[in-house]
């Protein structure tokens, strides 16, 4: 949206926590989108996917299943 000159903002949803989050961009943000964006390419190309790394807050993640359920 960005490079067609339209300023939006993204809202972070997180379900189990009951928690909405808005989030702007700022410079250093899109850096480091464009960073992570650079190592998901990586993973893509990789036969298998990397083994989950789990953290505390991971069970009450709406996306649990995707990483932890095989």
């Amino acid at each position: 949206l960005n490079k067609f000159g339209i300023k939006a903002k993204w809202i972070l949803h997180y379900p189990k926590m009951k928690k909405i989050k808005e989030v702007e961009l700022k410079e250093d943000d899109k850096k480091e989108l464009q960073r992570a964006i650079k190592e998901i390419e990586k993973i893509k190309l990789l036969n298998t996917p990397p083994k989950p790394l789990p953290k505390k807050i991971c069970k009450k993640c709406a996306y649990y299943e995707l990483c932890f359920v095989f």
